[in-house]
């Protein structure tokens, strides 16, 4: 007699609230300070979010973890999950390519360098981490699965 292992949550049922968790860190990062600034007034995550698509003439390419983060829910919502383990790992690692930004231009004279990140900046870079470290159990997990489906003992 076989017995067989159950996980002790439904994939599916975490899948949702890892990504409504993210998507609301996500949208909650928008209205929250991402960049401080002497003489200027902080940026909200909103206002990098539109214009920071800018970033490579400077560059800079942190920005474009943003729509691999949104590749990254939509192909792990459709089961798609080494695609998303894929997007969110680039997500993760353009993001952290923001720790290297040093200014933000606020008009056409000059580069204002950056005094310090806000809160906005690191629920927006957590969201991404936790993506990723998600997509990253799911594929594992899955590869057990298949491979004990199959009947092979999993050699790790």
């Amino acid at each position: 007699m076989s017995m067989r292992y159950e996980p002790p949550v439904r994939w599916p049922t975490l899948k949702r609230w890892v990504l409504t968790c993210v998507g609301l860190a996500y949208a909650v990062s928008w209205a929250l300070p991402v960049f401080f600034f002497d003489g200027h007034r902080s940026l909200r995550g909103i206002e990098v979010l539109l214009s920071g698509w800018m970033g490579p003439v400077l560059l800079e390419f942190g920005w474009y973890a943003n729509p691999c983060f949104l590749a990254a829910c939509v192909a792990l919502a459709v089961g798609r999950e080494r695609i998303a383990l894929g997007s969110s790992l680039v997500a993760l690692l353009l993001g952290l390519t923001s720790f290297a930004t040093t200014g933000w231009v606020f008009d056409e004279a000059e580069l204002t360098p950056i005094r310090g990140l806000g809160a906005g900046f690191g629920l927006w870079l957590c969201a991404i981490a936790l993506l990723a470290a998600f997509s990253v159990v799911v594929v594992v997990v899955g590869r057990r699965r298949e491979v004990a489906a199959l009947g092979f003992k999993d050699t790790e």
